[in-house]
């Protein structure tokens, strides 16, 4: 089984992350991704670092233990991404997410740690994260949402998107309520909801009594008003710019 393949707890072999970094060659400089890894425990920093020493698209400027140290890193060496488990210093890792996201310049955030509740997962999501992976992720899909993220997309995983998708549609009212500070007309707002509560366009139809057509018309008018590009795209705004919300 090769690096990338390989599952992430199946990489913390000191032994093998060490081999990995000596035969590492010198990288040219070029369009590389700069990664900077944050994470309290050694041999996983190590072995993430291994990992992304295989792949001449990343470039590994800079590794921290504490949230300290990372901030300082985003500040002096200007990474592209920031691999971060927002569980360190005791959940200090939020707050070093909030302070990367006050910076519309800064980093991209890929969240990469042990099972989070769905409340961590959305707060993640909320002050910047533009991906949530479980440390068992394989190899592969981390460095894939590392490029997906530099490229200002986002990459959840099944259980992100389901806490997303939860955050977005509480509503204890049982009516869509939605800010319209975005422009949004009732009649797109019932219909953006409908898509964050998981109903496709032909179910929305026959819910609201309309042509498909027009739910998709509707739906891309949301699409731009709001600056996204896709369903995803348009629940994390949701959430993250509380589109949706059971405020009055």
């Amino acid at each position: 089984m090769n690096a990338q393949a390989a599952p992430m707890a199946a990489l913390l072999s000191p032994d093998r992350a060490k081999s990995q970094l000596k035969v590492m060659p010198k990288r040219k400089l070029g369009k590389t991704i700069r990664v900077v890894i944050a994470d309290e425990v050694a041999i996983f920093r190590d072995s993430l670092g291994a990992l992304l020493h295989t792949r001449p698209e990343f470039r590994v400027v800079g590794v921290a233990a504490d949230t300290t140290s990372l901030l300082s890193m985003v500040r002096s060496r200007k990474p592209d991404v920031v691999v971060l488990d927002v569980a360190m210093d005791s959940m200090g890792g939020m707050e070093a997410l909030r302070e990367i996201g006050k910076s519309p310049a800064g980093p991209q955030v890929v969240v990469l740690s042990a099972p989070l509740g769905k409340a961590h997962t959305v707060r993640a999501i909320k002050l910047g994260a533009r991906a949530v992976l479980l440390k068992d992720s394989q190899g592969d899909v981390l460095l894939d949402a590392i490029k997906k993220v530099r490229q200002g997309g986002f990459w959840m995983t099944e259980h992100s998107l389901t806490s997303l998708i939860d955050s977005a549609t509480e509503n204890p009212t049982g009516q869509p309520i939605f800010r319209n500070k975005y422009g949004l007309t009732r009649r797109e707002g019932e219909i953006m909801t409908a898509v964050i509560d998981g109903y496709s366009n032909a179910e929305i139809a026959e819910k609201c009594r309309l042509s498909e057509q027009t739910v998709k018309h509707h739906l891309s008018r949301v699409f731009d008003k709001l600056g996204v590009h896709n369903r995803l795209e348009m629940a994390l705004f949701a959430v993250r710019h509380k589109v949706c919300d059971d405020a009055n």
